[in-house]
């Protein structure tokens, strides 16, 4: 048969007790102290990725931005360009009028005609006159050609 074990005095039990508790509420404050280091990583891991999407989101706007900057270059130039290409051809127009007026010496008679036939030889060396020029002002014998 067991032998039965015979009580403890308070003390061993207030002892016993005392340690009980103790032990139970170092087991509870390790278990805190693991479950706060494991969310203290898991904020730490959280707001480094915050950290990294934001430098993301950074480089892209950067990207963005001087992407939209080398465009608006590009637009500013092509206008620039344009505008040359307007301001050259206005002026080759103008020396070539000018080539022209300089060139073409109307006929006597022919500001005011008489008649249908003398309008139509008018015209028509007019545009012979007309002719030549563009041959010559294509050779450039008036200095500039237009192309």
């Amino acid at each position: 048969m067991a032998r039965r074990r015979r009580p403890s005095s308070p003390t061993a039990w207030l002892v016993g007790l005392v340690g009980t508790i103790a032990i139970a509420l170092i087991g509870y404050y390790g278990r805190i102290a693991v479950i706060e280091n494991m969310a203290e990583r898991q904020i730490a891991r959280a707001q480094h990725a915050q950290q990294q999407i934001m430098e993301q989101q950074l480089a892209r706007q950067q990207q963005f931005a001087q992407a939209d900057a080398a465009t608006q270059q590009l637009k500013r130039e092509q206008m620039a360009k344009a505008a040359e290409d307007m301001r050259l051809s206005a002026e080759r127009e103008r020396r070539r009028s000018a080539a022209w007026d300089k060139f073409y010496q109307e006929p006597r008679g022919c500001n005011n005609w008489q008649s249908d036939q003398h309008m139509v030889e008018c015209l028509s060396l007019k545009s012979h006159a007309k002719a030549e020029f563009e041959r010559k002002w294509s050779a450039g014998d008036f200095g500039h050609p237009q192309g």
